[in-house]
């Protein structure tokens, strides 16, 4: 028996991946999120730490990770440092070359992606049918495709049902 028989179809429908805990678990290049980090600062008209997360969509740890990392490579600023999460940063010049460079390559400034591996596996998941077909279900008509020929012109038996 497989994970996905144990599972009902709403459980799948709403599990999502694994959320990652240090930048390494994500299997997304540094590269790649330090870039999609530094856009994101720069379309955010107040760029703190919280702001940044939210819409990274990784968890704060990550997201501090990656913008102490712009501020390593001076492309970043820390305009105000306050509460937890409160963290202010501004763009610095570099930081506009770089996203300049950035968005000739790759103009995406959403949430991070999963990895491969990972959307392979919920795509898995999802594939098994709520209700497989039988052919007791494909010979008796159901209620909504009944008098199909007439408003559409095809026999009610070509016409497939989804449940």
């Amino acid at each position: 028996m497989t994970q996905a028989t144990i599972l009902s179809r709403l459980e799948v429908e709403t599990m999502g991946p694994p959320v990652p805990e240090e930048l390494a678990e994500t299997d997304v290049p540094e590269s790649f999120l330090c870039d999609l980090a530094l856009k994101i600062v720069a379309a955010l008209p107040e760029p703190t730490t919280d702001n940044v997360t939210e819409r990274i969509c990784l968890p704060r740890a990550i997201t501090e990770e990656l913008l102490q990392q712009l501020y390593r490579e001076k492309l970043v600023e820390v305009k105000v440092q306050s509460a937890m999460g409160a963290t202010r940063y501004a763009m610095l010049d570099r930081g506009w070359d770089r996203l300049t460079r950035a968005r000739m390559f790759c103009g995406y400034d959403g949430a991070a992606p999963v990895s491969l591996a990972d959307y392979a596996h919920m795509m898995r998941l999802q594939a098994v049918p709520s209700r497989p077909a039988t052919m007791d279900r494909r010979r008796s008509p159901s209620a909504s495709t009944r008098g199909c020929r007439a408003r559409s012109g095809f026999p009610t038996r070509l016409r497939l049902t989804v449940r």
